[in-house]
């Protein structure tokens, strides 16, 4: 059905009498005007004769919030998940879990709020928040170890975990120093590969090094991997020192400690030209698997023997990058993972990290996002709306004509339209479209 009204054919809508907005609309109207006090009664009402309506919920438990309940709002809004799954709901949710102090039960909602596709900034916003989190938790995770290192059981650490400690390279040129940090990567990587083993995430390594103040040198040390090991829960310690031959050469060595024994099993070393830098770290990896004992499948090794990238270019700019980022200078870090993408289009690895850099930018930060910018900024996404007058405005302005807006222009994920064609925000005096039966109450 369509119908095209002048603006003025609304106008009786505004007389006592006329037409009214429903609960929901109502509420929304106080809710966005900042009166959430205001707006929960209406809810209520609303969920009183809809108590499927999930979008009711969902704001009932954004008033909640909004006000500090955040008790129920957490319940407000897992009613409202159990009924429709929403972005917007599992954010707030979210949210509501980091005031409680529950940052695990906090990843999990914005996780599987960037599983229901927000749209625009928000899913850049809580990309960062999700990236910030993870960190605080590993490096929890690390203090916790340090804390009660005398109390550490090696022997309790479970034989199929393994980790990987940032390369050495002190000998080498400045310019490929950040190769080190690659191949560090890239073997942990590779190592994940293998069914039969656990490795130890990366961020855990990176924030042990952080925390005990190591050089990469003093990090690579074969001596110091049964500390390490303990701290991080790690059987098995894979260290590397990379050598420059002439200009155009490296050499690869490494090592396997063994966390409960410290017994060291050398790794045959690898050594070939810069331009072939990842035929040396697939032996070196090979050489790694073979000091571990462990007997490859067909399909393993095949992975294995993949290649990101055949680009030496691609793989430094990589390299470069992730060194740029530990030091949170992201803006650098990104353009060299554009360096790396350019130079190879199918370096999947490099545009991940391209993405998520670009994610915490473009939210607006320049590092971690802590819980205090990260509501505001949220809270700021979501009055602006997806067009420059904002969603909140148009949708007050229409409840305030008729209440006829359909529920399909609810923005229940931030920055995508649900209805069908998207509206746009007006001035003055125009012709209003409208698709659908008139009297289906909002």
């Amino acid at each position: 059905m369509r119908r095209i009204l002048p603006i003025l054919a609304l106008a009786a809508c505004l007389l006592p009498g006329g037409c009214s907005p429903g609960y929901y609309r109502q509420a929304r109207t106080l809710a966005e005007a900042g009166d959430p006090a205001g707006a929960v009664p209406l809810y209520y009402r609303e969920i009183q004769e809809h108590p499927a309506n999930a979008a009711a919920w969902r704001e009932l438990g954004v008033a909640f919030y909004d006000q500090g309940e955040y008790t129920q709002a957490e319940e407000a809004l897992k009613r409202a998940a159990g009924i429709e799954p929403d972005a917007r709901t599992q954010l707030y949710l979210g949210m509501a879990y980091e005031r409680r102090d529950d940052p695990d039960l906090a990843l999990r909602a914005y996780g599987n709020a960037l599983g229901l596709q927000p749209g625009g900034r928000t899913r850049d916003l809580i990309e960062a928040r999700v990236d910030a989190l993870t960190r605080e938790r590993v490096l929890r995770e690390v203090r916790r170890s340090l804390a009660g290192e005398s109390d550490l059981d090696p022997a309790e650490i479970p034989d199929n975990t393994v980790a990987v400690v940032e390369f050495a390279g002190g000998d080498l040129p400045p310019d490929l120093q950040p190769l080190t940090r690659g191949l560090a990567e890239f073997t942990a990587l590779d190592l994940a590969k293998v069914g039969s083993l656990r490795v130890v995430d990366r961020l855990k390594m990176d924030a042990i090094r952080k925390e005990l103040e190591l050089s990469r040198s003093q990090f690579a040390d074969p001596t110091s991997a049964p500390r390490i090991g303990r701290l991080v829960g790690g059987r098995h310690i894979v260290t590397g020192t990379l050598l420059g031959l002439g200009d155009e050469a490296v050499r690869l060595d490494g090592a396997v400690v063994n966390t409960v024994d410290q017994s060291v099993r050398t790794a045959e070393h690898a050594d070939g030209a810069l331009q072939d830098i990842f035929k040396v770290q697939k032996k070196f990896v090979f050489d790694v698997i073979d000091a571990l004992g462990i007997t490859l499948t067909p399909e393993e090794r095949t992975e294995i023997e993949k290649v990101p990238t055949e680009n030496y270019l691609a793989f430094m700019a990589y390299s470069r990058g992730l060194e740029l980022r530990d030091r949170n200078d992201l803006g650098a870090a990104r353009l060299e993972f554009q360096k790396a993408t350019s130079a190879d289009p199918g370096f999947s690895q490099a545009a991940g990290q391209g993405r998520s850099v670009s994610s915490l930018l473009a939210a607006g930060f320049g590092g971690p996002v802590d819980f205090g910018q990260f509501t505001t900024a949220v809270a700021a996404v979501a009055d602006a709306g997806p067009a420059a007058g904002g969603l909140a405005g148009f949708q007050a302005t229409m409840t305030t004509w008729s209440g006829f807006v359909p529920v399909g222009t609810d923005l229940g994920n931030f920055g995508q339209w649900v209805d069908s064609p998207p509206h746009t925000l007006f001035q003055g005096n125009v012709d209003v479209i409208v698709r659908g039966d008139l009297n289906v109450r909002p």
